[in-house]
């Protein structure tokens, strides 16, 4: 066991900054080959419970990643594990990890599926479909404050302005593996400054939140 500003965390492996302060901590050191599988290894680690403002949780981790203050700075979940969250844009269940400002604040998550997050212009799917799930330090679903910042979302948004109505759809593409599979990438949606950005792999498009109206499906 290791003392830590957040609690004992029981450790294999550590990293430390070149003040000696702790960086990472792995509850599990383990190695995956031909004769010992994921799920074995998992198998072995132990569930920790841990106390935020935003929700208290037990899962099995990958790794504790802290600032050099000795906070939290991120937790990395074990594949396969799901936990329930609160964020500013609703309770989810939350896949990968979470990361946290160094001042304890909410700072991003990885939703899980069917995730339904709150948003400026209403309630959207939150999944990132090409998340690469290695570690919880940066997630598709952000915040500032109490303020949904950005989202990957698999919903489909219409836009009725002034002049027309706008469908933004997820992007499909075929995949690079097999050809007779379409796949759909999730559009990035960003709020900044009363306006809404949805950012797709083959354009940009921004509208003013205030001057439009927006149904969400999906």
């Amino acid at each position: 066991m290791f003392s830590t500003l957040l609690q004992d965390i029981p450790a294999e492996f550590i990293t430390f900054y070149e003040s000696g302060a702790i960086k990472r901590i792995f509850p599990r050191n383990g190695r995956i080959s031909a004769y010992w599988s994921e799920q074995e290894e998992l198998k072995l680690l132990e569930p920790l419970q841990f106390s935020f403002y935003f929700g208290t949780f037990t899962a099995k981790i990958i790794a504790i990643h802290f600032f050099e203050s000795g906070r939290v700075y991120s937790i990395t979940l074990a594949p396969q594990e799901q936990i329930m969250v609160w964020t500013p844009g609703g309770t989810i269940p939350v896949r990968v990890g979470i990361a946290l400002t160094e001042e304890g604040l909410l700072k991003s998550v990885e939703p899980g599926p069917k995730a339904i997050v709150r948003t400026p212009i209403g309630n959207v799917l939150a999944f990132d479909t090409e998340c690469t799930g290695i570690h919880g330090d940066i997630n598709s679903l952000c915040f500032e404050g109490d303020c949904v910042k950005s989202v990957k979302s698999l919903s489909v948004f219409t836009v009725q302005t002034a002049q027309k109505k706008i469908s933004v759809e997820p992007y499909q593409y075929v995949s690079p593996l097999n050809d007779r599979i379409v796949l759909k990438a999730s559009t990035n949606v960003f709020f900044e400054d009363n306006k809404v950005i949805f950012k797709r792999k083959d354009r940009v498009l921004s509208f003013s939140i205030k001057n439009n109206k927006f149904d969400v499906a999906g």
